[in-house]
Order: structure tokens, then C-alpha cells, then sequence
């Protein structure tokens, strides 16, 4: 039962982003339905598995609209370029679908027609991601970039390394007991398509698989998804204790962003909010490759990549809601209170 790992980390992906305001795609029976393997959606060739079909919390003004497709990707090596190529032709097979008749072909005979020349029918412009347990390799990173393919990677994420055990250790029941493999594949489907609910296995491994659903849903009071200028997303992962959101200086014109020894992550504070998360892979190496000292690139890729984060908050513990989207603004009194201690 292999596909046991990569179902986990399909279900993990699918909810952190539900939790920050994504909505599930209803199926229409037609153009997205259900299939063997799950989710299915038409392409000019051929129809597609979605391992993760959303639609993001609002749209972009004069275009159409648009929906997140993510490949969710549990491998043992680095996803290599192979993947990614994959991904690019996905795009282009799901965003040329057009259903053509004999009847629409025939009106289009005519400039003067008044028939039909185009079916009825929504659409929509797609984005295809890629998310990764085991990272991404040089090759691959590149490529995206050149073709706008957002990557997600959770490679040797301390964030959210509960969750990768709980995979690994669920994988490792599953290969023992077919049954209890087949079984927490059923309930995977299923809650994929609906809300959180108290789970219950009969079985000697029911405990871990609880721990698993029970840590993900944790995640609906903590997790915040950021938006960079350049598209990237970051999962932000806000500090739940006190002294940790009240220490610190505070800013009063936009947020702070820093490396975090203790937490070994970067830290984002926002006025009386504290968040972790990690540096993508492409921005760290771009800091790398810099020929000028570290601590200047360092400044200068805040600049580049962060000046203006917009985020996808879920609900609070103290909400009884969902707060709305917003943007933050990088505190220029922190940026030049930086800069000119490198003077």
C-alpha cells in the first residue's frame, strides 16, 4: 500500500489550505468528477487526477477565474525535473480544454451566424503547483521558475516534522495490515470532500492514525498562509504562547522578519503576532549566490521578496470566525535601523 503515504500528504496539503480560507471545487459530473483514482478533471487530451483541486479565497480583477491545482509528490529522492515537465504539460492540457460540437463547428461557417459558437460553459484559468515531502532538486527549481510553477517543499521541515512522523509511521502500519491500509485510504477520500469530524478506529494502529487527524486539525488555529510579491507562498505557523507574541521590539509601521536561533526558523512579527515559517529553497540559494557580503543580501532579499506579504489567515482560538485577508507592509524603521548597522 504505497499510495498510503502519498494519500496522508495529500489530505495535510488539502487542509492546511482549507484552514486559510481556500474552497473546495465542486464537481460538476462532467467537467470535475469522481474517478478511480480520486478527483478527475477534463484536459484537451486527456482527463487528469487532481491530488489537490481548490479555488483560492478571491480572484484577480480582469482575468478569469482562476483555480490551484497542487501535485502533491511523497517521494524518497528529490523531485527532479521529469516532475516538473509533467506539471507544465498538465497546465497547458487543463487550460486548452474547450468542448467543440458539430453544431458550434458548423455556426462558425457563417461570420453572420447567430447560433452558437462557443459552448456554455465557466472558465477557468488553472495553476498547477507542486508539493513536495523529500525537496526539489537544483534542475527542477530552475525550470518552475522559467515557467511560473509555484514549489512547495517540506524537506526536513522542523515546522512540521509531527506530521511527517505520523505519515512515516502510518505508512509503516499500513504495509503490515492491509486492512487498516484500505480502511484509512477510505476515510481519506471521504474527508477530503468534508468538514473535520472526531475520528475512530477499531484497529490496534487506531491511535496513531487519530494522533494524525487530530494534529492536522490543530493546525486550523495556527496556520496562516503568506503570499510573496513574486507568488511564492509561505506557510506561517503562529506561536501560541504568550511570551513568546509579547517579547521582543515592536514596530509600529509594518512587520519584522529575522532568524530565529531559538526556534531555528525565521520569525515574522506583526505588531502582537509572532509567526515561524521557512525560507524557500530558491530564495535561500539566491542569497547564497550573492557575491556581495551575506548580511547586505540578506537585507537586499527582504527588500525584493518581502516589502509586502498578503495573508490568508484561519480561524483563532479566541475567534469564533475567520479573520479577513490582509496585507502587511515591511517596517521601514526596522530596514534602515538594519541597514545602517552594517555601516
Amino acid at each position: 500500500m504505497s499510495s498510503v503515504k502519498g494519500k496522508l500528504f495529500e489530505f495535510f496539503v488539502y487542509k492546511l489550505l482549507i484552514f486559510c480560507r481556500f474552497q473546495p471545487v465542486v464537481k460538476d459530473g462532467l467537467l470535475v468528477y469522481n474517478g478511480p483514482a480520486g478527483t478527475m478533471l477534463q484536459g484537451l487530451g486527456q482527463p487528469h487526477n487532481a491530488d489537490v483541486l481548490l479555488t483560492p479565497p478571491f480572484q484577480t480583477p480582469f482575468y478569469f477565474p482562476t483555480r490551484l491545482l497542487i501535485e502533491c509528490k511523497c517521494c524518497e529522492m528529490e523531485i527532479g525535473l521529469p516532475v516538473i515537465r509533467n506539471a507544465l504539460g498538465l497546465r497547458e492540457d487543463i487550460n486548452h480544454f474547450e468542448i467543440v460540437t458539430e453544431e458550434i463547428l458548423k455556426s462558425r461557417r457563417s461570420a453572420r451566424s447567430a447560433g452558437c459558437i462557443s459552448y456554455p460553459m465557466q472558465r477557468y484559468h488553472y495553476q498547477v503547483a507542486v508539493a513536495s515531502m523529500s525537496g526539489f532538486k537544483s534542475t527542477a527549481i530552475s525550470f518552475a521558475q522559467a515557467h511560473k510553477i509555484p514549489l512547495v517543499s517540506f524537506y526536513h521541515s522542523l515546522l512540521f516534522e509531527d506530521i511527517q512522523a505520523c505519515i512515516s509511521e502510518l505508512e509503516y502500519y499500513a504495509q503490515q495490515d492491509e486492512v487498516f491500509a484500505e480502511k484509512l485510504l477510505d476515510l481519506l477520500k471521504r474527508e477530503m470532500n468534508a468538514p473535520d469530524r472526531d475520528f475512530y478506529f477499531e484497529d490496534s494502529y487506531g491511535n496513531i492514525a487519530m494522533e494524525f487527524f487530530n494534529r492536522v486539525s490543530a493546525y486550523r488555529h495556527l496556520i496562516t498562509i503568506g503570499l510573496l510579491e513574486d507568488g511564492t507562498i509561505l506557510f506561517l505557523v503562529r506561536a501560541e504562547d504568550t511570551a513568546a507574541q509579547e517579547g521582543g521590539e515592536q514596530y509600529d509601521d509594518g512587520y519584522t522578519i529575522h532568524w530565529s536561533t531559538e526556534s531555528k526558523a525565521w520569525e515574522l512579527r506583526d505588531q502582537n503576532r509572532k509567526y515561524y515559517f521557512e525560507l524557500p529553497r530558491a530564495i535561500l540559494e539566491e542569497w547564497k549566490r550573492s557575491i556581495v557580503e551575506k548580511r547586505h543580501a540578506a537585507l537586499q532579499i527582504k527588500r525584493d521578496y518581502f516589502s509586502r506579504i498578503i495573508l490568508f489567515e484561519g480561524s483563532t482560538r479566541q475567534g469564533s470566525g475567520r479573520e479577513e485577508i490582509k496585507t502587511i507592509y515591511l517596517s521601514e524603521k526596522f530596514m534602515q535601523e538594519a541597514e545602517q548597522e552594517l555601516e
